[in-house]
C-alpha cells in the first residue's frame, strides 16, 4: 500500500510538472498575443488618423469643386442668348469731334 501511495504521489508530481510547463506555455502565448494586439491597436489608431486626414482633404476638394463650379457658371452663356463682343479700348477709334466742342490739350 505504501508503494502504491508512493507511485501515485510520483505520478501526481509528474503531472504537476506537466501542468506547470503547460501553464508557462499558455502564459508565453498570451504574452505574444498581447504584443500582437498592441501592434494591431497602434496600426488601427494610425489608420484612423490617416482616414481623418483623407476626410479633411476630401472636404477641401469638395469646397474647391463647388467654387470652380460657381466660377464656371458665371462664365457660361445661356443657350440662344445674344453674344456681345467686347473690344479693348485700344481698338476703339477716337470719337469724332462735335462742332463747337472744345478739345483737350494733349
Amino acid at each position: 500500500m505504501v508503494e502504491k501511495s508512493k507511485a501515485v504521489t510520483e505520478e501526481m508530481a509528474a503531472q504537476a510538472g506537466s501542468v506547470t510547463v503547460t501553464t508557462e506555455s499558455i502564459a508565453a502565448v498570451a504574452s505574444a498575443n498581447s504584443t500582437a494586439t498592441e501592434q494591431v491597436s497602434g496600426s488601427a489608431a494610425e489608420m484612423g488618423g490617416q482616414i481623418g486626414r483623407i476626410a479633411e482633404e476630401a472636404e477641401q476638394l469638395a469646397e474647391i469643386s463647388a467654387s470652380l463650379r460657381a466660377l464656371v457658371a458665371r462664365f457660361r452663356l445661356e443657350a440662344g442668348g445674344p453674344v456681345v463682343e467686347r473690344r479693348r479700348s485700344n481698338d476703339w477709334a477716337p470719337a469724332p469731334c462735335r462742332p463747337g466742342a472744345r478739345r483737350k490739350a494733349s
